[in-house]
């Protein structure tokens, strides 16, 4: 039997040769469909599949708090929680925490800013792993009182000590602190996300539970304990922590999982299970694309099955040497596929981590490895049989005398069958269609959000001011009033502000209270983004003021507290009535010394992240609500990025020891704040792209098969007198009824397929009229073009040359 197939591919390799132009076909259309495959499962495989690069990352879990009322989950741990619950477990060999957020480097070089990340002194050796130079962390250096120390990237060391082993134990300047350089970390580790620097995390604080910084916490298992009871442990010790705060957090539970789920949401989740779905109907497509080619092509060599048969050519042996074409059909497109799979999953990890807030640094690496090489070769295989079966089987059942007789002229019926496969791909066409105009859709919507606001020529840029050199408010806002004076001054500028935040960037947010309207027992406070903005912020902007008054000089510390509030708050909490006058409070409510603000204005809504396109903003004056971290915008006639370096040396004028980071345009934000959805847009619009043409191809290869046996009827029709217009009317009504039939399948299912993205879409529903109605008519316009170029053709061919045809 060995032999027996040897000798049939070898064979089938000999055929495929003759026919260039059927193999080039067919392998370019599984390549597709195949690569599709291969790059989806490669990206399933780097976000939820592949543990943490780390000796322990198999066995850590992550734990957060959930609260089982209001169903919100995925709330960080306060370090006073995690600081006790560190004391008292007993489930873990340790239980380790860290923060992310930016650390500045300065010494004799030009001050820098890092992703930094602050964790607990047991985090690297709970995660397995030591540094290559020095000690690294070590017991009690995250206490209060214990000198800084820090710990930096191989690639920092390589930049700012040119790789010096003498450099651990120097004294460096961290976030305006001495520190000494504790250690280096091996190449390419950068946990817990992008992180270069890491310092020990403060456990200093001493205020109220509600206001402590939150952490991540994660930890590693004692053996033979699983999540269930560490979960069982840790949810008792939250309940005696609860029992004695006189004002319990609203949380009730413990979440405790792998550590890799935690960075692998059920919405990313969901919506790339989506994805994997949509390219496995694009592989559909291409494998009945390619049944169909086979079936026309065993058609057309019928005779040969025939006389194989009769020269003793067993049914089974006639099937393998069908599969055998379609083996090596398949197995080419695969290794073409992988070789596509691979440069686009880099090209797309590339753009990821790029972007502004990427997913963990081992979740964006495309790894050819055993796995992704056994389903590169699993799913060759599989479509060699979806795609050479059926034809191979058909082949073998039509080699007998009748066959021989016909040579070749169609006795295999593959028209049926090939209508049949037609209407299937066109029903997998819609659903395709349907999602990448759902998605494309939502990305118009967005961009078509009427922004309030000057969007080109505003140059922006971030620092983190700390303890160390501004240890209060007040230092905090005379830095912020000498910043903006030196700005305005740069060459070029036509003014400049100060806040916490720019539009499109990012915002903080606080619980608030209306005056009047306390939060039900067991409720939480609405939640509210909050923007701290000097008076000349909505001047640079251009964001004008409905109602009311703007911010003025006389909005300062000491004074009664002011606030503006976005339209969206304002029909939010106060529908129907006149906002300015009208007061609430900021924090928890066992929060001291919470100040009565005053609403005196009204904006329009100014978006603050591509995501809560209409969270309720409150704004407050800078001088009254003053920022560790916060935002300049610098406006311009001219080119922003001409500004840059005035930019930098007005920084530098106020604070030589302070880097400005994110330096870049209004305009950039924007984009950056809708990467996610452009590039979801684009894999969706690139797979709805690939399916239609498939189905142009495939629906015009059996138009075109049918048209051909029917030419001797068209040759009959025209000599009888039949005019050419209702010859056209005949292959349309034949094709018309696939088209129809694939259309009201399709519809079907796309309006299920479609509520899996219905939390991503924006500004349009699942069941969005405008894309169901252009993706039918699309469709039309593909099926009447694909029927009217093979009849145009026949229809070419004179009377008395169609009639002699067998």
């Amino acid at each position: 039997m060995g032999t027996a197939l040897l000798q049939e591919i070898r064979f089938a390799w000999r055929s495929l040769l003759r026919s260039p132009w059927f193999t080039l076909t067919a392998v370019l259309m599984l390549s597709v469909g195949l690569g599709l495959a291969m790059y989806m499962f490669g990206a399933i495989q780097s976000f939820g599949m592949r543990p943490p690069p780390f000796p322990n990352g198999v066995d850590l879990v992550h734990m957060e708090y959930a609260n089982s009322r209001t169903q919100m989950e995925s709330i960080e741990v306060p370090l006073p929680d995690w600081l006790q619950m560190r004391r008292s477990q007993t489930s873990l060999h340790s239980l380790e925490a860290f923060s992310t957020g930016t650390i500045n480097l300065s010494g004799d070089d030009r001050p820098e800013r890092y992703n930094g990340a602050f964790v607990s002194a047991g985090a690297f050796a709970a995660l397995g792993v030591k540094p290559i130079l020095g000690p690294g962390f070590a017991a009690g250096d995250d206490e209060p009182g214990a000198a800084l120390k820090v710990v930096i990237a191989h690639s920092v060391w390589q930049e700012r000590f040119g790789g010096d082993r003498d450099a651990i134990g120097t004294t460096m300047r961290v976030n305006g602190r001495d520190a000494t350089l504790a250690g280096v970390m091996p190449p390419g580790f950068a946990f817990p996300i992008v992180n270069d620097v890491w310092i020990p995390i403060d456990t200093g604080y001493s205020g109220a539970r509600r206001e402590a910084p939150t952490l991540e916490v994660f930890g590693l298992p004692r053996e033979g304990v699983g999540v269930a009871r560490i979960a069982q442990e840790l949810d008792a010790l939250l309940d005696r922590i609860n029992a004695a705060d006189p004002q319990p957090m609203f949380v009730d539970r413990v979440d405790v999982k792998p550590y890799q789920e935690e960075f692998f949401s059920p919405q990313t989740r969901r919506i790339m299970g989506t994805m994997f779905a949509s390219v496995l109907l694009v592989l559909l497509i291409a494998c009945a694309n390619v049944a169909n080619l086979m079936v026309a092509r065993a058609s057309r060599r019928s005779r040969e099955s025939a006389i194989r048969s009769a020269v003793g050519a067993s049914r089974g042996r006639l099937v393998v040497a069908g599969l055998s074409e379609a083996l090596l059909i398949c197995l080419t497109a695969a290794a073409i596929g992988f070789a596509l799979a691979q440069i686009g999953g880099e090209l797309t990890m590339e753009a990821i981590r790029s972007s502004e807030d990427p997913p963990p640094y081992w979740m964006t690496e495309m790894r050819v490895d055993a796995l992704s090489v056994l389903f590169a070769l699993g799913v060759g295989l599989l479509a060699a049989v979806l795609a050479g079966l059926w034809p191979a089987w058909r082949a073998a059942r039509g080699a007998d005398a009748q066959g021989m007789r016909e040579g070749g002229s169609g006795a295999l019926g593959g028209g049926r069958v090939g209508r049949g496969l037609t209407t299937v791909e066109i029903a997998l066409c819609v659903v395709l269609l349907a999602t990448a105009g759902l998605t494309v859709r939502s990305v118009i919507e967005r961009q078509r959000i009427d922004l309030p606001f000057v969007s080109e020529g505003v140059l922006s840029g971030r620092m983190g001011l700390f303890e160390g050199a501004y240890p209060d408010d007040a230092a905090l806002v005379d830095f912020a009033d000498s910043l903006q004076r030196e700005l305005a001054a740069v060459p070029g500028a036509r003014s400049a502000a100060i806040t916490s935040s720019i539009p499109f960037s990012f915002n903080g947010g606080s619980q608030m209270e209306l005056d009047g309207q306390p939060a039900p027992d067991g409720e939480t406070l609405p939640f509210a983004g909050t923007v701290s903005a000097d008076a000349g912020y909505f001047d640079t902007l251009g964001i004008a003021l409905l109602r009311g008054r703007m911010f003025d000089s006389g909005d300062i510390a000491g004074k009664p507290q002011v606030a503006l509030v976005s339209t969206t708050a304002a029909e939010r909490w106060w529908p129907g009535e006149d906002p300015l006058g009208k007061r609430l409070r900021f924090g928890a409510p066992d929060q001291p010394d919470r100040p009565l603000v005053t609403v005196v204005g009204v904006v329009p809504h100014v978006p603050q992240n591509g995501d809560d396109v209409d969270t309720q903003i409150i704004y407050r004056p800078f001088a009254q609500a003053p920022t560790r971290f916060l935002s300049f915008a610098v406006r311009t006639d001219g080119d922003p990025y001409a500004m840059a370096e005035g930019v930098r040396a007005a920084v530098q004028r106020v604070d030589p020891d302070l880097p400005v980071y994110w330096l870049r345009t209004l305009r950039e934000w924007i984009d950056i704040a809708a990467f996610d959805h452009r590039l979801l847009a684009a894999l969706f619009g690139m797979f709805g792209a690939f399916a239609v043409l498939l189905a142009a191809a495939g629906l015009y290869a059996v138009l075109a098969y049918q048209v051909s046996q029917r030419t001797r009827e068209i040759g009959v029709r025209r000599a009888l007198g039949a005019n050419d217009g209702g010859i056209v009317r005949m292959v349309v009504r034949q094709g018309a009824w696939q088209l129809g039939i694939g259309l009201a399948v399709g519809l079907v299912l796309a309006l299920g397929f479609a509520q899996l993205l219905s939390n991503f879409l924006f500004g349009i529903t699942a069941h969005d009229p405008l894309t169901f109605a252009s993706v039918l008519g699309l469709l039309c316009a593909v099926a009447l073009l694909s029927a009217l170029v093979p009849t145009r053709r026949a229809l070419q061919v004179a009377p008395m040359q169609a009639l002699r045809e067998n």
